[in-house]
């Protein structure tokens, strides 16, 4: 994920700079033209050349911003250590006539990778140890300048590491073992020119793949190969054939795709990337493609980004073995536009147009199937967004850019299978609407009503009420606080209707999903929302939220509580138990999880003694607890002997619409009276 954001923050600088070399090398096609005369200024080769040379420091400093934010270190401090480790290992800054051989001249991305990753995580590491603080947290310091005192052994301690890193990798090499694994190795020189060309775009493809710019750090591994030579071997396959079939419109050869997606219906989620993509489509620049669309990390796009490139070289080779063009070796700018860079590769053939033209279709008809499973993907969570937002308000702008950042990249990393799923989800969204249904909760003693907690329930068209099961793809769609809002929202409105028909209702529970509580601005605008109507909701907050962010839910809790709003912890002994949490939660009661209530089948001493000393413990602290899952008259009566505070379960009182509760709260008395009439019964 950090690699994917570190080369997406690169992509303006990647974008002026390929557009820069458009202008410059297009200045000097004109000048050749004769149109006017060259300027030094304008050089399209010098920019070129600059641009792959500072490729890997832009990623060098990007990737370290990206890592000293994720560790909370010094951002400056940090670039400018690892861009030093990176000079240093490298030797980065130093030319090949220098006296010392640069170990990698224009150095590869996958070595500004590594070297990055290592030295951020070593200087971490190190600034996390103590005994290497210059000074003392009680010394009087400013909070700026103790930040630097602490990184400064730890800076020095990398750097120096990395040094020797520099120093000792050249003479590793030279070592009798490791030159004979070397010589053992295939070696580009020692390939066929098609074999090497196969390598070089399978590793290209390969890193462009996992987001890394797959040319140059094919590059840099080919020039890791040959670094030692002065000479250079016959690149014809490297050059030519590659820039003119296997990367029509960039790598992957995308060219056909924005065509494909702006020509088909079928396609419309993807026709805004599709129209940015397309004018950059035409040199030969696609990272708009595969972030955007995206093709990087994306299984689905998996096949046809190898696969279109493989299939021009196979139709490109056949033709010219049957003599109707052949390429020559010429130096072709890599932003040459399709069909002219045919032109120039075979010194104007025809043919050489017209096969490169049919692997422009092929392309478009190896991709289009893919582009269509794709876009279904693309949709099911896209039309659940809108479907939300449409049937009330209280979603806010937040809660839908922090989704679409998410469903980006959920997106690229889910597999195929999940999209059914998220297809199921989008047709009950489409054929139903959002309902809160109220379930009763019950007094343990006197069976009298003391609150409901509100239930998401999805309601078709035909009637059918559905079970929550959507919630979970919802969930990790990444739309918890949108579902929290919109409960909110539900929740309120009902209340203001039993208020204007003159109905007390108990306190209402609603539960909250952690990103929601540690959200500050939602927080607020709850808070905001219930003191206007005058409204205390009981907050039921998972207890798995608590043992993830205890502290950081601390500070939320108290300001609940300081509203006037009770907070519950809800499924307490779901898995995440331990008897040291009891003593950390600042709540008002604990709601055991239904599995303290067993089934009439499968009661035991050892139930009863677990629910008993659950209870009496939680009373001991200062809990209310609450009993759920209350099925029949004989788990009543057992939590009434555990002595629980709270009932709640379908035998009591089933989820029931808005409108039923006012009639089940005008016939409360007589609810109450038959329960208890039961359970004398059973005594």
């Amino acid at each position: 994920m950090i690699l994917r954001e570190a080369f997406t923050a690169l992509l303006p600088i990647v974008l002026v700079m390929n557009i820069l070399v458009l202008i410059f090398w297009s200045a000097d096609l004109f000048a050749s033209w004769g149109w006017f005369n060259s300027s030094p200024i304008l050089h399209g080769e010098k920019i070129t050349c600059l641009y792959h040379f500072l490729l890997p420091l832009f990623f060098s400093l990007s990737l370290s911003s990206l890592l000293a934010k994720e560790k909370r270190l010094n951002l400056i401090g940090v670039q400018l250590i690892a861009m030093i480790c990176f000079f240093r290992v490298t030797h980065f800054v130093e030319t090949p006539n220098s006296e010392s051989t640069p170990l990698f001249y224009k150095s590869s991305v996958l070595v500004s990778l590594i070297s990055t990753w290592l030295s951020v995580r070593l200087l971490h590491y190190l600034s996390d140890i103590q005994v290497l603080h210059l000074v003392r947290p009680t010394d009087e310091i400013s909070p700026r300048l103790r930040k630097t005192f602490e990184l400064l052994l730890a800076a020095l301690i990398t750097v120096l590491t990395f040094e020797l890193i520099g120093y000792y990798i050249p003479l590793l090499f030279k070592i009798p073992i490791f030159e004979k694994i070397a010589t053992g190795l295939p070696h580009p020189k020692q390939m066929h020119e098609l074999s090497a060309l196969v390598l070089y775009k399978l590793v290209a493809l390969t890193t462009w793949f996992i987001g890394i710019h797959g040319e140059h750090s094919a590059e840099g591994l080919f020039q890791l190969f040959e670094y030692q030579q002065q000479e250079t071997f016959n690149r014809l396959s490297l050059n030519t054939l590659h820039d003119v079939y296997m990367n029509i419109g960039g790598s992957g050869s995308t060219f056909a795709v924005p065509f494909v997606i702006l020509l088909s219906k079928q396609l419309n989620p993807f026709k805004a990337i599709a129209r940015v993509s397309l004018l950059f489509a035409f040199f030969n620049v696609n990272e708009l493609l595969l972030f955007g669309l995206p093709i990087v990390l994306n299984p689905i796009l998996l096949v046809p980004f190898f696969l279109a490139p493989f299939l021009n070289l196979g139709v490109a080779l056949c033709m010219m073995k049957l003599g109707l063009f052949t390429i020559i070796p010429t130096s072709i700018p890599w932003m040459s536009a399709p069909l002219y860079s045919a032109y120039l590769g075979s010194h104007g053939s025809i043919w050489a147009i017209v096969t490169q033209a049919l692997c422009i279709v092929l392309d478009g008809l190896v991709y289009f199937p893919f582009l269509v499973i794709a876009s279904r993907q693309h949709t099911a969570p896209a039309k659940i967004k809108r479907l939300l937002g449409s049937q009330q308000d209280g979603f806010s702008a937040g809660d839908v850019e922090q989704w679409q950042s998410r469903k980006f990249m959920i997106q690229q990393l889910e597999q195929p299978h999940r999209l059914s799923h998220a297809q199921r989800v989008l047709n009950q969204i489409e054929h139903g609407e959002f309902q809160l249904y109220y379930q009763p909760k019950f007094d343990a003693k006197t069976l009298d009503i003391v609150g409901f907690e509100a239930l998401l329930r999805l309601k078709e068209r035909s009637g059918k009420l559905l079970s929550p099961s959507f919630l979970p793809i919802l969930y990790e769609q990444g739309m918890s606080k949108a579902i929290d809002q919109k409960v909110i929202s539900l929740a309120v409105g009902h209340l203001l209707y039993w208020r204007r028909l003159g109905l007390i209702i108990p306190t209402i529970a609603i539960n909250f999903d952690k990103d929601f509580l540690l959200d500050k601005q939602a927080m607020r605008g709850f808070l905001n929302q219930a003191s206007y109507h005058n409204l205390c909701f009981d907050i039921e907050i998972t207890e798995h939220t608590y043992t993830t962010d205890i502290s950081s839910l601390a500070a939320v809790v108290s300001r609940l509580q300081a509203a006037g709003h009770r907070v519950s912890i809800d499924d307490f002994g779901a898995g995440y138990s331990s008897l040291t949490l009891l003593g950390k939660l600042t709540a008002n009661a604990i709601k055991l999880d239904a599995q303290f209530i067993a089934p009439d089948t499968e009661v035991t001493q050892q139930n009863t003694i677990l629910l008993e000393s659950s209870t009496r413990l939680c009373h001991d602290l200062e809990f209310a607890v609450v009993a759920e899952g209350i099925e029949t008259l004989q788990q009543l009566r057992r939590a009434q002997q555990a002595k629980v505070d709270i009932l709640q379960g379908y035998f009591l009182g089933k989820p029931m619409s808005h409108h039923k509760v006012a009639d089940f709260i005008n016939d409360a008395r007589n609810h109450t009276a038959n329960i208890a009439s039961n359970v004398r019964r059973i005594d």
